[in-house]
């Protein structure tokens, strides 16, 4: 296709403006297109890549967006990816590495043909730990190429992706990639979104680790436990639990205030005018009490971002809060649910159709169902549980509570009502007669 024909289709899309690189004889070329409120820099192009610096006028960021096209031939295949292994520029500027790979980086992103081949040479793997990329995800078919060769097989691979760096990611955390509907050409589009619009979403409580060691929040939750509540055990346990969550909602915002973030910034700040000021007594002891209170927020910073990173091999402590929230931000995206197809055939889209679904096939799942009038069937099975063996059996056991609750990952998801087990063994230890009660009480229901 000859410039012309591409500016024709260009200014029947909208777009104004425009880079072309050249096709060598009829094989190869690329085109760039955006409108006119984006500011394009091109910082570099080859036969293979558009390497460009964005700056768009609603948001005033910059990033670095690569149109990349890997060479489809095995021939060139080695010269072209070693070149590519120093792109990183180590300017901390958001950086997007997207376009046709033409390589597969895992053996489920093939299917029909020859096998994958895992002692192939890893170009794309190379290449994104050279850079210290990430692939972005997607949401769709998973297979962005598709092609029918002979004897009637078909060959579908992903080719196609979206690669970022750490800033990129913390910048626009919700950035999200989507398999467009393949028609006429053998590939997808690639549709990215770095702002999608989100839905909305009820606030709950969740109990943060940093609260744990908080000497007021203890004796908070003390206080409101310890109470002589009258009634069977499950009520008191429910009622002391949406006691002392009302309460930790209400300490939450009379003491807590902002975000922990805003926090370390004005204490910066306020460090930053202390050092300014003439040095005396006064504000060096300023100077000792900002920076105690430094290294709690941080310590708290730490804790939150891993209490959602759900990483089990590294322990907070060693200033790990970008890799916690680099993690949480990774496994949001690999977690997020779109499109639900359901028992029907139908698609569903949007986050209370979606949560609808899961949590009717879930009830559907641990609800028996059918003829419950088992008597006749039972009188022909012999008693194998004596009364002394039934009395054990529904015995107290509140150590076995106790032992369970402190073997649960402390950090792990919570139940709906916000609770990790870490406020279970660290902080209600004087509940383990609750439990105990509640567990009886339950017990006794099922006899």
């Amino acid at each position: 296709m000859n410039r012309h024909r591409l500016n024709q289709i260009r200014r029947q899309c909208g777009f104004y403006r425009s880079f072309v690189v050249d096709p060598v004889g009829t094989a190869g070329g690329l085109c760039l297109w955006w409108k006119p409120w984006v500011e394009v820099e091109i910082l570099d192009w080859s036969k293979n890549w558009i390497d460009t610096r964005v700056k768009s006028d609603t948001d005033h960021i910059f990033g670095r967006f690569t149109w990349l096209y890997g060479t489809p031939y095995n021939a060139e295949k080695t010269a072209f990816w070693e070149g590519t292994h120093e792109w990183d520029k180590g300017d901390q500027i958001p950086w997007i590495v997207s376009g046709d790979m033409n390589e597969v980086l895992w053996n489920f992103e093939k299917q029909g043909g020859v096998p994958w081949n895992p002692r192939r040479r890893r170009y794309l793997l190379e290449f994104m730990e050279s850079n210290s990329l990430i692939d972005l995800g997607f949401s769709g078919q998973c297979f962005t190429w598709e092609k029918k060769c002979t004897d009637n097989v078909v060959v579908r691979e992903r080719l196609d992706r979206s690669l970022g760096n750490a800033d990129w990611v913390l910048c626009w955390p919700n950035t999200q990639i989507s398999h467009g509907l393949r028609v006429g050409p053998d590939h997808v589009p690639l549709i990215i979104d770095n702002s999608p619009s989100p839905g909305k979403r009820n606030k709950v409580l969740r109990f943060e680790a940093s609260w744990a060691e908080d000497p007021d929040c203890k004796e908070l939750i003390g206080g409101y436990w310890s109470g002589n509540i009258e009634g069977s055990g499950n009520l008191v346990w429910h009622h002391k639990l949406m006691t002392c969550k009302m309460k930790l909602i209400q300490w939450r915002c009379d003491i807590m205030g902002g975000n922990n973030k805003q926090k370390i910034q004005a204490r910066l700040r306020e460090l930053e005018r202390l050092h300014m000021a003439w040095a005396s007594d006064n504000t060096l002891q300023q100077q000792e009490a900002i920076n105690a209170d430094l290294e709690k927020l941080w310590k708290a910073e730490e804790l939150y971002w891993c209490q959602r990173s759900r990483v089990n091999w590294l322990s907070a402590g060693d200033k790990n809060t970008r890799f916690f929230h680099l993690s949480t931000i990774q496994r949001r995206q690999r977690n997020k649910v779109l499109r639900l197809k359901n028992e029907r055939g139908c698609w569903l889209s949007g986050d209370k159709l979606i949560g609808a679904e899961f949590n009717l096939y879930f009830s559907r799942m641990f609800i028996s169902v059918g003829n419950r009038n088992w008597g006749t069937f039972l009188d022909c099975i012999p008693e194998t549980v004596n009364a002394d063996m039934n009395a054990l059996l529904v015995a107290s056991f509140s150590e076995e509570i106790s032992i369970a609750a402190h073997q649960l990952g402390s950090l792990k998801s919570p139940g709906p009502d916000g609770f990790p087990s870490l406020f279970l063994s660290q902080i209600l230890a004087r509940s383990e007669g609750d439990a105990a009660q509640a567990t009886k009480v339950s017990n006794e229901n099922l006899e």
